[in-house]
């Protein structure tokens, strides 16, 4: 394709619903989250106010999307960039990605985004939007077509626009137990190089999002004893005593957001029992007696980012604590880094 392709980008209406699905189903086949490919899922999300950016190409056909979810957090994530493979090689992801870091700028937000660890494109687009790379998340989501290599645990690049003194970062880690921070360097240097997938039981364990939808809240619904409310089809809050944690049934994973020391444990023993492959949980760096607990429950310091909370907090570093189960290891998809994607991650480790 020509590198001057004409095209105009603007936000998308009720009425692009069917072109992104068609677009969505080219572009981003075996996506988890099922309603990406519903026009009247698509329409409705539109309707609402999602904040998303079409490129349109020159026969007046949607050529490329994204969204900008935005919360009340400062932070607003960047996500289901999605380009044509038909008009790939274009500019067009680098272009869409810049306009929704001007409106993040716009309305007083820093962009993040998590680009998929095998989409070198991707990744090239959120740099040349001003991100920066921290580190590999392993494993992080699920995507079930791989060319011919079938289901496979997605990792993702995390990139950020809150650009956080690393000085910072490197003093609060050395005041962790010298064992605890070597287990965040050689998890930040697996995930740079992850184990080989046994394709045939990532196939087995993984066989659809809607079969493994299905398991996994029939799991959820069989435990006694829990607050569970319904989010969407896809997403279910579990309450624990004093904890939270979402879980995302297509994806097999979960997030625990609101955590008591004491209810960790359980939360992780309920994860396996239920069918997740991975629990994650984000915790400020100089926090170290959460960290004390989160590693007596199981749970290993795998990934660094830069994260703002809210308005009433400072910004501050934080790792991304996690517990694998359940064939996690065994269904990890292959990871091709941008050059400087490689490089930003890569002289942050060395710094630790």
């Amino acid at each position: 394709m020509s590198e001057n392709l004409p095209y105009h980008i603007r936000p998308a209406i009720t009425g692009d619903a069917q072109n992104l699905v068609n677009l969505v189903t080219r572009g981003l086949p075996g996506y988890p989250f099922e309603s990406v490919y519903d026009s009247t899922q698509v329409a409705k999300a539109i309707d609402q106010g999602e904040h998303r950016l079409v490129a349109v190409g020159p026969q007046k056909n949607i050529i490329a999307t994204a969204v900008l979810d935005i919360s009340s957090q400062p932070m607003a994530e960047i996500k289901r960039v999605v380009v044509d493979p038909e008009y790939r090689h274009n500019g067009l992801a680098k272009a869409i990605t810049a306009n929704l870091v001007d409106d993040c700028q716009k309305l007083g937000k820093t962009p993040w985004a998590d680009a998929r660890a095998d989409q070198v494109g991707m990744q090239k687009a959120a740099i040349n939007g001003g991100l920066a790379a921290t580190s590999v998340e392993s494993g992080k989501h699920i995507v079930y077509q791989h060319d011919q290599l079938g289901p496979a645990r997605e990792s993702m690049v995390h990139l950020s626009g809150l650009h956080l003194d690393t000085q910072v970062l490197i003093n609060q880690l050395s005041c962790w137990p010298n064992q605890l921070k070597t287990i965040l360097q050689n998890n930040l240097k697996a995930s740079l190089n992850p184990p080989a997938k046994d394709i045939n039981l990532a196939r087995e364990v993984l066989p659809s999002a809607t079969k493994l939808k299905e398991s996994i809240g029939r799991r959820i619904d069989d435990l006694n004893g829990l607050n569970v409310q319904i989010l969407s089809p896809d997403i279910r809050l579990l309450s624990l005593k004093d904890s939270q944690m979402v879980i995302i049934l297509p994806d097999a994973s979960g997030f625990i957001n609101i955590a008591s020391n004491s209810d960790i444990n359980d939360l992780t023993k309920i994860s396996e029992t239920i069918g997740l492959q991975i629990i994650t949980y984000y915790c400020p760096v100089d926090d170290i007696q959460t960290s004390q607990y989160l590693r007596d429950a199981g749970l290993q310091p795998a990934m660094i980012r830069p994260w703002h909370n809210d308005e009433k907090s400072a910004p501050q570093w934080q790792v991304g604590w996690r517990k694998t189960m359940n064939h996690y290891q065994e269904c990890l998809h292959p990871i091709n880094l941008d050059q400087t994607t490689c490089t930003q991650i890569t002289n942050l480790l060395h710094q630790l």
